[in-house]
Order: structure tokens, then sequence, then C-alpha cells
């Protein structure tokens, strides 16, 4: 299997990782901090499964679990 094909499966996996959280979170009536939790630790598991590097994943998380809660 060709480089190429394995990006575009991750990207792809990664793309539907992103927007299996970013539509259970429009799914909730009020965003609370436990309903955001589990949406970036989602949103974690996408970008690890994707090969994103630990520590950008964590910087990441981070800064958007900052300007969330």
């Amino acid at each position: 299997m060709g480089g190429g094909v394995v990006k575009a499966e991750m990207f792809g996996q990664l793309t539907s990782g992103l927007e299996s959280a970013w539509n259970k979170l429009k799914g909730e009536e009020v965003l609370t901090k436990e309903n955001i939790v589990e949406r970036m630790r989602d949103i974690r598991r996408a970008l690890l499964e994707a090969d994103v590097s630990l520590p950008v994943v964590r910087r990441f998380v981070q800064s958007v679990s900052d300007q969330a809660i």
C-alpha cells in the first residue's frame, strides 16, 4: 500500500472523528463543562488515532479546553 493511501485513510479517520465529536456537541441542549470534557476526549482520541504527536495533541486539547470552559 502506498504512503499516500495511508495518509488519505488517516485523514479520513480524523475527519470522521472530529465530525462525530462536533455533532455530539451540537446535539446538546446546554453546554456544560462535563459534555465539553467528553467531546474533547473524543477529539483527543481522533487526533491520536490519526498519528498526531502526543505533545501536539496535549497542547491543542489544553488550548481549546481553556477557551471553551
